[in-house]
């Protein structure tokens, strides 16, 4: 019988390696009697101490060493174990299975089990542009009710510096001013729908939207004296775009997504925001298209990755303020009541005079000065009327650009070679074994191929469990 050997051969015992055929010494040898096909005993006085691999040509089969002992001076039995992955290679590599992982092949943007996280972690930043809020005084958008009516709706807006407020209030605080106010409202504070607080450049508000020195006017009463910008322009909106670069590490795999990486986006005058990082995969920038209206502060913005032009997320907020309103006013009824009184008062007094009843005269005269006196307290006295809610600015200390966080979490470094070599990336992918090389592991897979029960058991265990294609 016909054996090939070799001398210190090397290979794993769970690889498919074949050695090279012009390396191997053939000679005629004898086997045990009754040994079998899966650990046959070869009897040989020829064969080297250092020969640890064979090749049966009778069996089609390669074989370990298992252990050498020798019975005689000369011959030597030499127990050898049958290599299934080197003998059924040819079938292994045209098998077609569910390839969980492998050295090549793979695909690096399956989350690998076996890199683990740690719990340190890195924050780096990116600062985009300036979206357009002002970092100073901001400007006043003053809604009231007259007869000019504004460009979107029945209330007419004046853009207002903060200067210029002061003046109004203190025209407000003038009783001739209120006086005039009150022939066309009860109240002052009818006339004025709101007044907001807007955290936007006055100079360039007031080129966007508004025609200068134009009268401030509550109800059919204009105000002398005082010029504003009145909102004119049906163009009320300022767009933007800009893109905020991704500081991504170098990776570029499955760890640019949870728990590996997360993301958070500070927006202006709003706050963090939480980004899906696995929606920005393989994106070099996060996109930002902004609206605000200014007549309003409504603000809307989207979201996107790069120039793809996909919207990802919508965040819709407003930033106006509203300012507290304050009015000061005749208490006009009780001027009424009170002059009721004092004439009713009168008049019982003359009326017991005339009848000479001097002590309804005294009753009567006592509550003519009563009501002379309330007369005089009311005509002095005032009420405060509030409109708008004690609001905060404080969202201006997030500045007037985005950033962009990138929370990224230590971790074990999926790319080393060591890790590629010995265990593989995902895979996750129906193929032929062949296309692979290196370390392969299959899931289910079921080798079609001759020999034993006991060889197809040991060669589909081996796919099975992880095994070295090569």
């Amino acid at each position: 019988m016909k054996l090939k050997y070799w001398t210190d051969f090397s290979k794993r015992k769970n690889s498919t390696k074949q050695p090279d055929d012009n390396q191997a010494i053939e000679i005629d040898i004898k086997l045990k009697d009754d040994c079998s096909v899966i650990n046959p005993v070869i009897l040989s006085s020829t064969i080297p101490i250092n020969a640890n691999y064979f090749y049966i040509a009778d069996y089609g089969r390669y074989y370990y060493l298992d252990n050498t002992e020798r019975t005689s001076q000369q011959l030597k039995n030499i127990s050898t174990e049958v290599d299934v992955l080197a003998t059924y290679k040819p079938y292994i590599g045209a098998t077609n299975a569910m390839v969980v992982r492998s050295s090549s092949n793979y695909n690096k943007m399956l989350r690998d089990e076996l890199v683990h996280v740690s719990t340190e972690k890195t924050i780096t930043r990116t600062v985009g542009s300036a979206v357009g809020f002002a970092n100073g005084a901001g400007c006043y958008l003053l809604s009231v009710a007259n007869e000019d009516g504004g460009v979107n709706s029945f209330a007419c807006q004046y853009v207002i510096s903060s200067g210029n407020l002061s003046n109004i209030a203190q025209a407000l605080m003038n009783s001739t001013i209120t006086d005039d106010i009150m022939q066309y409202f009860s109240n002052i504070n009818s006339s004025i729908i709101s007044l907001k607080w807007l955290p936007m450049d006055y100079t360039a508000v007031c080129n966007q939207c508004t025609t200068a020195n134009q009268p401030l006017k509550f109800g059919k009463y204009t105000a002398p004296g005082i010029g504003v910008h009145r909102v004119t322009n049906t163009t009320i909106y300022v767009d933007g775009h800009q893109t905020i670069s991704i500081p991504w590490d170098s990776s570029q795999d499955f760890t640019e997504c949870a728990p590996y990486t997360a993301m958070k986006l500070l927006v202006p005058m709003y706050g963090l925001v939480d980004l899906n990082a696995a929606d920005f995969v393989s994106a070099s920038a996060v996109a930002l298209d902004y609206r605000y209206d200014i007549t309003t502060g409504d603000v809307t913005i989207l979201i996107s990755a790069g120039t793809s032009g996909a919207y990802l997320q919508t965040l819709q907020f407003n930033v106006a303020v509203d300012v507290p309103i304050a009015a000061i006013t005749r208490e006009a009824g009780s001027i009424m009541s009170s002059t009721g009184g004092l004439a009713g008062s009168a008049i019982g007094l003359a009326a017991s005079l005339a009848s000479g009843n001097v002590a309804g005269a005294a009753a009567s005269g006592v509550a003519a000065i009563t009501s002379a006196a309330s007369l005089g307290l009311n005509l002095n006295g005032a009420s405060v009327s509030v409109k708008g809610a004690i609001q905060g600015r404080a969202g201006i200390a997030y500045g007037d650009k985005p950033q962009l966080m990138l929370y990224m979490m230590k971790h074990a470094d999926p790319t080393r070679a060591a890790h590629v070599a010995a265990v593989g990336r995902p895979v996750q992918a129906c193929d032929t074994i062949s296309n692979f090389s290196g370390y392969v592991q299959c899931s289910d897979a079921s080798v079609s191929m001759p020999g034993t029960a006991v060889e197809k058991d040991r060669v589909n265990s081996y796919l099975n469990s992880g095994f070295f294609y090569e």
